[in-house]
């Protein structure tokens, strides 16, 4: 699935959650320590979920998103989105856990 039909495939709360974190990663306002340490966060929450879909395949599956994506962090974040094996607990966590970090930085 190329990068447009993932976008098209995003539900609304799922698009602005990825609008979120592309803001914070360019915030000017924010230094760049900060972001980067956003950045991190966020990959680490998505290899977590990334492992709790795919189990023991879940650190490999992980690292060839995020070289698919050239380790852009939004975009890694919509890959995950609209996997179909996100079930929705999971998506609400990554939802809240990811507001949370965004909130913590401003």
């Amino acid at each position: 699935m190329n990068a447009d039909a993932q976008t098209q495939n995003l539900r609304t709360e799922d698009g602005k959650l990825v609008d979120l974190v592309t803001a914070a990663l360019v915030d000017p306002n924010l230094h760049t320590d900060t972001r980067m340490h956003i950045s991190n966060q966020i990959t680490e929450i998505l290899r977590g979920a990334h492992e709790d879909l795919y189990g023991a395949d879940g650190r490999e599956r992980h690292e060839r998103t995020a070289a698919a994506h050239d380790h852009q962090v939004p975009k890694m974040l919509e890959a995950v989105l609209v996997d179909p094996n996100l079930h929705t607990d999971r998506r609400m966590r990554l939802h809240r856990e990811i507001e949370e970090i965004l909130n913590r930085a401003r």
